[in-house]
This record gives structure tokens, C-alpha cells and sequence, in this order.
């Protein structure tokens, strides 16, 4: 009964577990065939949209502040000489 019960488990534990791979390489493998209205849903969609404008602020920041050294470093090495 035990070898059964183990076996049928395992079957349907297969059986869904290949259907999510299956979901998982139909609407996740190419970022990039996304289209704009798939990522402007509202709720758990709408973290890939903040997960993207969040990385172009960082972006935006960090690049202002590399500026920012540089004219440091430029003043800096003006006042040494």
C-alpha cells in the first residue's frame, strides 16, 4: 500500500512541477518579447515596472556622483599646483 501511495506522489509531483517549467519557459525565457502592456498590470505584476525605473534612478544617481568626483578631483589637483 505504502509503495503505492509513494509512487502515485511522485507521478503527480512530476506531472506539476514540468507543467511549471512549461510556464516558466513560455512567459519568462525572452525579457524582451514582453510587451509594454504585460508589465503595466496592477498588483505582483507592477514589481517588474518599479524593479526597472528603480534601476534607472540608481543609474541616473550614480552617474551624477561619478561627475561630481571628477570635478572634486579636477578642483583638487588645480589647488596642489
Amino acid at each position: 500500500m505504502g509503495g503505492k501511495l509513494r509512487e502515485s506522489h511522485l507521478k503527480s509531483e512530476g506531472k506539476a512541477h514540468s507543467s511549471s517549467n512549461s510556464y516558466f519557459a513560455k512567459n519568462f525565457q525572452n525579457p524582451l518579447s514582453w510587451s509594454v502592456m504585460s508589465l503595466l498590470k496592477q498588483g505582483k505584476m507592477n514589481v517588474m515596472v518599479d524593479a526597472f525605473s528603480m534601476r534607472h534612478a540608481l543609474i541616473a544617481m550614480l552617474e551624477k556622483d561619478m561627475l561630481g568626483l571628477d570635478c572634486i578631483k579636477e578642483l583638487h589637483e588645480k589647488t596642489l599646483i
